[in-house]
């Protein structure tokens, strides 16, 4: 006698006496009952991922919240700093960083159409017409800060 073991481990059916169409209605029967059970499952995966997702959105917003709070708080100390190398006028270095500091300069530029234009003359004083200057402010170029993974 030929038995099959369901798949759900319990039954026995004796197939030794079914028909090929029996057979496989058995097999189809056993298929559509583990597909169902595929799709149920399916969708309680889809459920939990679903809420799985906006426990992580949930966090994401609130980890995003502190470090905007954090970010806003370091440029308004970025901006103290470059206040600092400003007024002290050159580069400052402490055990925590460093504030470079670069000089102010006069910045020259020509308008290089107006130069083309007149390329064949001469370089006399008429020339300058077509120079313009602008001064460059004094910059603090960057901020660097030493971090200790001790910190």
């Amino acid at each position: 006698m030929a038995k099959v073991q369901d798949t759900d481990g319990q039954e026995l059916v004796d197939i030794s006496s079914l028909t090929i169409e029996q057979e496989a209605a058995l097999v189809l029967e056993q298929m559509a009952r583990l597909m169902r059970e595929n799709r149920e499952a399916t969708e309680a995966q889809r459920y939990y991922v679903e809420q799985a997702r906006k426990v992580v959105a949930n966090w994401e917003a609130a980890i995003a919240e502190v470090n905007a709070e954090r970010d806003a708080a370091l440029a308004k100390l970025e901006e103290r700093a470059k206040g600092l190398g400003l007024r002290a006028e050159q580069t400052i270095e402490t055990e925590h960083g460093v504030i470079k500091f670069k000089n102010g300069y006069p910045r020259v530029t020509y308008d290089a159409k107006g130069l083309d234009a007149v390329s064949k003359a001469p370089e006399h004083g008429w020339l300058r017409q077509y120079r313009s200057e602008t001064l460059v402010m004094p910059t603090v170029t960057k901020v660097e800060v030493k971090v200790d993974e001790a910190d």
